[in-house]
């Protein structure tokens, strides 16, 4: 079993999970490229990451694997995303989108901000222990989500 960017849990068959909350996930690896690929693909990703559809696969975390790869994790469950371009976020706003083709898009709880606290080399010594509790469709899954993207970048920083 081959892990990835220390979430992503690669079995010998070739489907993949995700550690922080144990769904599936359909992972993809490349290589980086060059610089300015990699610009183009970081923003890229940085748009779809707080994107939310009813039909498309959400973008769960993406980033660099080592020197010279990188990976997209997106949830299963949805239709293949399109490659097209149809539904890249900066037309949202142009006129003569039908609104089946609008996705919402997330903004960071505050819970995520305070929570992600915990992972400051300030609170070096301190226990990492929270709660995170709330009624069915809160956003637990989200904010998990999130500070599992957030603690190895933070870690990364030290």
């Amino acid at each position: 079993m081959e892990l990835v960017a220390d979430r992503f849990a690669v079995h010998d068959e070739g489907g993949a999970f995700d550690l922080a909350s144990g769904a599936r996930v359909t992972l993809v690896v490349g290589t980086a490229g060059g610089v300015s690929e990699q610009l183009r693909w970081n923003a890229r990703c940085a748009d779809r990451h707080p994107l939310r559809h009813r039909v498309r696969a959400p973008l769960i975390d993406y980033g660099l694997v080592g020197e010279c790869s990188r990976f997209e994790a997106w949830g299963t469950g949805y239709p293949d995303r399109e490659e097209d371009g149809q539904h890249d976020p900066s037309r949202i706003a142009q006129c003569g989108l039908r609104i089946a083709d609008c996705g919402l898009r997330m903004v960071e709880p505050a819970a995520v901000a305070a929570l992600a606290e915990m992972f400051d080399a300030a609170s070096v010594g301190r226990p990492y222990v929270s709660t995170l509790f709330g009624p069915p469709g809160s956003g637990k899954r989200i904010i998990v989500g999130e500070l599992a993207r957030i603690a190895p970048q933070a870690r990364a920083a030290e």
